[in-house]
């Protein structure tokens, strides 16, 4: 891929999807060496805690490049929905259907594969925890509802698509890309829940499509399943299972 937009003359770096994947992998790996070992242990969080801020740092990184491109956010899905109330259905159907169909063929491919059960201790410091839930229900919009929406779907799906130029093979390439790399990064909950993410994310690509390649549907849906999963734990802590 080649430098594009405001750039014109200047050479621009990073300028090849190549490039800007290496970026990407070298913050993240900073960021979760620093959390790991520095952030989580001084505020007393376990190392393995979800990251919050890898999400949102990486989620500015791209932001970054696409200036740097000259490329509009628009382009990775972040377009003005020209109806927003149906965005706003779009994502409570996007809720309804994982919770009525999706989470039951979860839990049947979690028991065909015999998974173990989920670890989620990592997120038990956030029961009875006011301070810890409250950084929790922002996490949940911030760095889960628009920051993993935009790695994942917006910008990941439509790089990997665009490489292919938007062909059929291209999507379902890109839609599978992106579940693999979602699912991976749920292994701190265990491989079933790894597998199970990715499964989900495999759905979340389609819906993507679906909504016409537009992020506030899912961003929607992401935000309030994530704050309804992190009020429980709040309120009853993490399940046994």
């Amino acid at each position: 891929m080649t430098s594009l937009g405001r750039g014109g003359g200047r050479r621009l770096w990073p300028r090849t999807f190549g490039q800007e994947l290496a970026v990407l992998v070298v913050v993240a790996a900073a960021v979760t060496v620093l959390f790991m070992f520095v952030v989580n242990p001084l505020i007393g969080w376990p190392a393995v805690a979800p990251m919050p801020a890898r999400s949102i740092i990486l989620a500015l990184v791209i932001i970054w490049i696409a200036r740097q491109r000259g490329e509009s956010l628009s382009a990775f899905g972040l377009a003005r929905p020209r109806r927003i109330w149906l965005a706003i259905v779009l994502g409570f159907v996007f809720i309804a259907t994982n919770l009525f169909a999706l989470q039951p063929l979860k839990d049947l491919l979690r028991e065909a594969v015999n998974a173990a059960p989920a670890d989620l201790s990592a997120f038990e410091y956030i029961h009875g925890n006011l301070a810890a839930y409250l950084v929790s229900l922002v996490a949940a919009w911030v760095a889960a509802g628009f920051s993993e929406e935009f790695i994942f779907r917006g910008y990941l799906m439509n790089r990997i698509a665009a490489l292919g130029r938007g062909s059929v093979l291209a999507w379902v390439f890109a839609i599978t890309v992106q579940a693999t790399v979602f699912g991976l990064g749920h292994l701190y909950a265990g491989p079933g829940v790894a597998l199970t993410a990715g499964f989900g994310a495999l759905f979340t690509g389609v819906f993507f499509l679906i909504a016409g390649r537009n992020l506030w549907a899912l961003i929607l849906a992401h935000g309030i399943w994530d704050s309804l999963a992190v009020t429980l734990i709040y309120l009853t802590g993490t399940p046994s299972t």
